[in-house]
C-alpha cells in the first residue's frame, strides 16, 4: 500500500494487554526514502503513541580460524 506521496505505507489493527488490562487499536507505519520507519499506534478509548526507527548496522561476524 502507498500513500498519496508514493511512500510505502502499512495500516494495521492490533490487540494486546498491559498488566491486567486488555488493549486494542490500530496503527499506521510509513517507510521513508532513507529506510527509516515512522508511525503511530492508536489505542481504542485511550491515547496514541508515535514511534520511529531505523535498521541497525550490524558488523559482519568474523570467521573463526581453526588452529591445529
Amino acid at each position: 500500500m502507498s500513500d498519496p506521496g508514493g511512500r510505502v505505507r502499512a495500516d494495521f489493527c492490533w490487540i494486546g494487554h498491559d498488566e491486567d488490562e486488555d488493549l486494542s487499536g490500530r496503527g499506521e507505519a510509513l517507510l521513508g526514502e532513507d529506510g527509516t520507519l515512522a508511525g503511530v499506534f492508536w489505542i481504542f478509548q485511550g491515547g496514541d503513541l508515535a514511534f520511529a526507527g531505523e535498521k541497525m548496522k550490524v558488523q559482519p561476524k568474523k570467521k573463526k580460524v581453526k588452529r591445529r
